[in-house]
């Protein structure tokens, strides 16, 4: 676990000047938009020096059918973001190219369990990557859902004895903590689509494959439940208002919550600590019944105010 973490957290760190220097030089930037919650044409791709440090760490696995294809899955959903960020993707085609990324995971999870398994699993990967990406919209979040998620993966392939996925995963939170001094507070580069799809699809196949080596479903899920619940309450909600999914918004969680006066880094600070206690919760399944249906009561109770938070502010503003 200690070389994959290693390898990955100095490559990621050694090249991210280097990356921003040359899509400096590209003019590959982020200008700010409706969408936005930046003020000045920021650096955006920084991605690119993150996913050279998961294949960094990723060299330190060997080659199993596991580590291949999570690597496999990162690296091509990491492609598909490249382009998107360099020049650009329809999104009819940007949604087929990320359902290829998501089939080494899917095909793995179907060998070992059922095809059926198999097309829910290409599903989810796909639900994760596009969520991942949708929420990296403020300085931190990424970097956060990264550190938190990749160690309680980490820490699950450790209990489970499945040393791949310990050291796959502790790559991921090396590799992201190697980006935020980039990014946080003050945002020097973005991790941008080639990033956040990479890390979509690290965490969603470290998911999927914590499950498949039989980790309790909650487990599996939690470290991502977060992102999860905000992307799909938010769409649920664009949906119901008649909004088109996938237009530019400001109407996530996060981004409610920095209208509000919230900084970057709190927020980001929020988002890291409550998906380190959602990891938490969803390991008390590995328990007794009772324990395990007070983790899961746990989990939807830290959700259900997560989600509720920015409501609950803006009601006591007004009464205040």
């Amino acid at each position: 676990m200690f070389p994959a973490a290693a390898s990955a957290f100095l490559v990621s760190l050694a090249l991210q000047p280097l990356v921003i220097a040359v899509l400096r030089r590209r003019g590959v930037l982020d200008n700010p938009s409706q969408r936005s919650s930046h003020t000045v044409a920021t650096v955006r791709g920084g991605g690119v020096a993150v996913v050279a440090g998961l294949l960094a760490g990723s060299v330190t696995l060997g080659a199993s059918s596991t580590a291949l294809a999570l690597l496999a899955g990162t690296l091509l959903a990491g492609a598909v973001g490249l382009v998107e960020d360099l020049r650009g993707v329809p999104v009819l085609a940007r949604l087929l190219l990320l359902i290829g990324a998501a089939l080494p995971v899917a095909l793995l999870a179907g060998n070992r369990l059922h095809a059926a398994a198999g097309v829910l699993v290409l599903l989810y990967v796909v639900a994760v990557v596009n969520a991942t990406n949708f929420m990296d919209g403020i300085n931190g979040i990424s970097a956060a859902q990264g550190l938190a998620g990749g160690a309680a993966f980490a820490v699950m392939g450790h209990v489970l004895d499945e040393p791949v996925l310990a050291g796959f995963a502790a790559a991921v939170a090396a590799a992201t903590l190697a980006f935020a001094p980039y990014n946080v507070p003050r945002a020097r580069v973005f991790l941008g689509d080639c990033g956040s799809y990479a890390l979509g699809a690290a965490l969603a196949g470290l998911s999927v494959l914590t499950w498949v080596a039989g980790a309790p479903l909650e487990a599996a899920v939690a470290p991502l439940m977060l992102y999860l619940a905000d992307t799909g309450s938010t769409l649920l909600r664009r949906y119901r208002n008649g909004e088109v999914w996938h237009q530019p918004h400001r109407t996530h969680v996060y981004q409610r919550l920095t209208d509000l006066g919230w900084s970057h880094t709190r927020v980001s600070g929020l988002v890291l600590a409550l998906i380190s206690l959602c990891s938490l919760l969803g390991a008390a399944s590995a328990g007794s019944v009772p324990l395990r249906v007070a983790g899961d009561l746990g989990l939807a109770a830290v959700l259900s105010g997560y989600l509720a938070l920015p409501r609950l502010l803006r009601e006591r503003r007004l009464t205040a």
